[in-house]
Formats: structure tokens, C-alpha cells, sequence
């Protein structure tokens, strides 16, 4: 299965996601990834998926995206990594917060699954990739909040 990956940037009990996370691409059989080379989850799930030996794709919102200082290793050893890297948007300029949604969209729509990391009553860019892949493949959710995972299936 294809899967796309969305997750928050500030993580909750990191080691207890990365566990999650690798068991969830496992049970979901990921024979590729789609991470939005975000801090927090995205990178996270990189390092995983490469750890476990499933190829990844590096999709960056835009050519010119830089990680945050602390992250900048993870992220440059992703780009080395990756399978293969997409800019979603060609700029080498921030153009816009909409370059995000269009990274989440395009993840989505290569995609046969999502992972998640959502914690409960989370709004913001991961509720609304989630919500854009809802009803059209299956889900696999991580709440570190309330320390649960959760499927949502694809409708009939």
C-alpha cells in the first residue's frame, strides 16, 4: 500500500509515536511513503520508513523549503535518502500558507492510505489532510493524547 503520512510538528511522547508508527506501516503493508518534510512527524516518519527498508518520498510544499535549525540534519539526510524528492510548488520563495494544503492534497491523491499523527480536538493543516482522504481510502490514526490508535475505513 501506498501510504501518505500527516502528522503534527511538535510531538507528544516521541518514542511512544515512533513505536506506533512503525507498527502502523507494517500492519498497513507500506510499500512506499509520502512524507511532507515537516519537523515533527514527517521527518520521524522518514526515519522510520527508511529504518524498516520502505522507500519514501521526499514531497517539500515548495523547492525552496528549509527545515527549523534544530532539524536540519534529519532533514538533509531524508533528501539524501529519498526514493525520490517533489516540489509541489516550484518556488524557491515561502509562497504562501496554501503551499501546504497543495503538499497535503498531492500526498493524498498518490496515495492508497494515510498515517496520521492527530491528537484529539487538533484542528489546523493535519485535521484538514485527514479530512481531505476521509472517505476515500482507509486511515490509520495515532492520538498520543489519549495514548490510542484508531482506523477510519474507505466508504463503499
Amino acid at each position: 500500500m501506498i501510504v501518505a503520512g500527516t502528522g503534527h510538528r511538535d510531538l507528544r511522547d516521541r518514542d511512544w509515536i515512533a513505536a506506533e508508527t512503525e507498527k502502523a506501516l507494517i500492519d498497513m503493508g507500506a510499500s512506499l511513503v509520502y512524507t511532507g518534510m515537516a519537523s515533527g512527524f514527517d521527518l520521524l516518519l522518514a526515519k522510520t520508513a527508511w529504518g524498516l527498508g520502505i522507500p519514501f518520498i521526499a514531497t517539500k510544499p515548495w523547492r525552496g523549503h528549509k527545515p527549523r535549525r534544530a532539524d536540519v540534519y534529519d532533514y538533509e539526510r531524508a533528501l539524501e535518502l529519498a526514493q525520490e524528492v517533489v516540489n509541489v510548488s516550484p518556488s524557491n520563495d515561502y509562497p504562501g500558507a496554501w503551499a501546504y494544503v497543495q503538499r497535503n492534497r498531492y500526498m493524498v491523491d498518490h496515495a492508497e492510505g494515510v498515517l496520521g499523527v492527530l491528537e484529539a480536538g487538533k484542528t489546523g493543516g493535519t485535521y484538514n489532510c485527514i479530512k481531505y482522504a476521509s472517505g476515500k481510502m482507509p486511515i490509520r490514526i495515532i492520538d498520543p493524547l489519549m495514548k490510542e490508535v484508531f482506523k477510519i475505513e474507505k466508504e463503499a
